[in-house]
């Protein structure tokens, strides 16, 4: 059973992650945008999506928001950083305290396969960063 957020508190929720978003750098807004319409196409090719997998999610701002627009998606935000730092994100707080039901964070090391397998994955800005690029993109 999927719990949800009442449908105005989830609309101002929303509203305020994506001014996060926009007075954030430049670009986080159109991160934004850029997986949400990703996820929209994915959807729309007939596409069942049920997992959400972002790898190097930042403050989870993005994801957050994307979580409160398809609140039947469960969204995994990964990250490498301790469990410690990632607690400390925006994204985390705002997900703590809407408790939003379908966001989970977490740590991840592209170089190592998931143990769990997921219907989209989504990374922005991460390949880049690792030496051994080829096998994080086979394991994601």
């Amino acid at each position: 059973m999927t719990i949800m957020l009442d449908s105005v508190l989830q609309k101002r929720y929303l509203h305020k992650v994506q001014i996060q978003l926009m007075v954030r750098k430049r670009w986080a807004y159109l991160r934004y945008i850029q997986i949400r319409e990703g996820l929209i196409e994915a959807l729309k090719t007939g596409g069942e999506i049920k997992s959400f997998l972002s790898v190097g999610c930042g403050s989870g701002l993005t994801e957050v928001a994307l979580a409160l627009e398809f609140p039947e998606i469960k969204f995994n935000l990964t990250d490498i950083d301790t469990n410690t730092k990632i607690q400390q994100r925006l994204g985390v707080r705002m997900t703590t305290e809407w408790a939003i039901p379908n966001v989970r964070f977490g740590t991840y090391d592209t170089l190592t396969p998931s143990p769990e397998s997921y219907d989209l994955v989504a990374s922005i800005e991460v390949l880049e960063h690792i030496e051994a690029d080829k096998q994080a993109a086979i394991n994601m």
